[in-house]
């Protein structure tokens, strides 16, 4: 280069010239692929979108236009969010990340709830007077007697 074209050098071209410099291919290929089977397992979903930014500065080509990149970060989501967001359109991929996140909590807060409830359900049963529960499983037992196994 000469003086003139460090000037004249874009951001793309640098990054360009740097990784066919300094990364080999089959580490390239590599990362590509890691970046292409991304997906949400049990990362929340800032850990998840943190991940998937770190990969696709690396890879531009595959995230190149707003589309793209927001049909990108959608596939790598958990399936139930995933769903829940296919009904929308998002134009930019903060929407679809704040969405995303929106959603996670939403779950987070239903399987509380559920967790709770459950959990009220045992109480009462456990809180139930003792002759009550040894009175339902006596009536079990009369009602078994008298039945045949079948042979």
């Amino acid at each position: 280069f000469t003086p003139a074209d460090h000037g004249a050098i874009t951001w793309e071209r640098f990054t360009k010239l740097f990784r066919d410099e300094y990364v080999p291919q089959v580490e390239r290929e590599h990362l590509a692929h890691e970046f292409l089977s991304l997906k949400q397992k049990t990362e929340s979903v800032t850990e998840i979108t943190r991940m998937f930014h770190e990969r696709a500065m690396s890879y531009p080509e595959h995230v190149s236009t707003k589309q793209t990149r927001v049909s990108r970060y959608l596939s790598i989501l958990r399936r139930d969010i995933r769903e829940f967001m296919a009904n929308s359109s998002y134009r930019t991929l903060t929407e679809s990340q704040t969405n995303a996140r929106r959603r996670e909590i939403e779950l987070e807060i239903q399987a509380r709830e559920e967790e709770e409830s459950r959990g009220r359900d045992r109480r009462l049963v456990q809180s139930q007077p003792a002759m009550k529960r040894a009175n339902s499983a006596d009536a079990r037992v009369r009602d078994q007697k008298g039945r045949t196994c079948g042979k």
